[in-house]
């Protein structure tokens, strides 16, 4: 893999955005 400007698969960023809007989500609620 030599996406290094990404960092993250496309799965994995929406895995991470997923579980950060989660986290605020539950902070806010």
């Amino acid at each position: 893999m030599n996406n290094k400007g990404a960092g993250l698969t496309p799965s994995q960023a929406l895995d991470k955005l997923d579980e950060t809007l989660r986290a605020i989500g539950s902070g806010s609620a």
